[in-house]
């Protein structure tokens, strides 16, 4: 089931199975013509998916999606496509 939210061209949503040593892992993966648009959207929407989303990232990885980032976003070292 995709977010309700931004046109979203792509979607992945990876939680690793075996906990890393000091964290549980989450991997959420959007591609999407405006990614600006549609997290502030997830971040902020009412809709019944969006908040239960918003949840259970916060579960697993203590992150909430819907406060302000604590850090700048990681520096991408590879992008590319074909």
């Amino acid at each position: 089931m995709s977010l309700p939210v931004a046109p979203i061209d792509l979607e992945y949503v990876f939680r690793l199975t075996a906990r890393l040593a000091y964290a549980p892992f989450m991997l959420v993966w959007f591609e999407a013509p405006d990614i600006e648009k549609a997290f502030t959207e997830l971040a902020t929407s009412g809709d019944e998916f969006s908040i239960w989303f918003r949840g259970q990232v916060k579960d697993v990885t203590g992150v909430d999606l819907g406060a302000p980032p604590e850090s700048p976003p990681p520096d991408v070292l590879v992008d590319w496509t074909s």
